[in-house]
């Protein structure tokens, strides 16, 4: 474990260097607070991993935001169970919740848990804030355009012409 997070951090380290794509990283941010607010140990957090490992998303900075979150995630629990309660026992939610769990593989996906629906819930929705709050940062601390291309054609000069 202490190896793996030396690693993450080192990768974390370098991503944040380069940092010439804020985009990326403003999404590890916010898919970061997404994982690390999900309970664990369920169906849904294995589907949003495998989910969020699709985007084009800085996974070291994804990966330290969510090992993060999740340690703070438990003082939201009381916030996650009123979302999740609101939304299982409304009418609509109630009746969707109802055929939903006729479903093959959501029972396993633990969504009649009212933290884990709830805590879902509001992080998909503070996703979204927090790449657009976090994208300036990003931006800010990223390298000129000029930079970028001095170090690009430093690095076309270094390689091998091939005859």
């Amino acid at each position: 474990m202490l190896i793996f997070s030396i690693k993450l951090l080192n990768n974390l380290r370098k991503a944040i260097a380069g940092r010439r794509y804020p985009n990326q990283l403003a999404g590890g941010v916010a898919l970061g607070v997404l994982m690390g607010v999900i309970p664990h140990g369920n169906l849904l957090a294995v589907c949003v991993l495998c989910a969020v490992l699709c985007f084009r998303v800085n996974h070291a900075m994804l990966a330290a935001v969510a090992i993060a979150v999740s340690f703070g995630a438990t003082r939201l629990d009381s916030y996650s169970h009123a979302v999740g309660e609101f939304c299982l026992t409304h009418p609509v939610g109630y009746q969707w919740a109802a055929s939903a769990w006729q479903l093959p593989l959501v029972p396993w996906m633990n969504i009649n848990n009212t933290v884990v629906l709830g805590s879902f819930l509001i992080g998909l929705a503070a996703s979204p804030i927090i790449f657009v709050v976090t994208l300036p940062f990003f931006r800010a601390i990223a390298p000129a355009e000029q930079e970028t291309s001095a170090q690009q054609g430093k690095l076309a000069n270094q390689q091998p012409r091939q005859t």
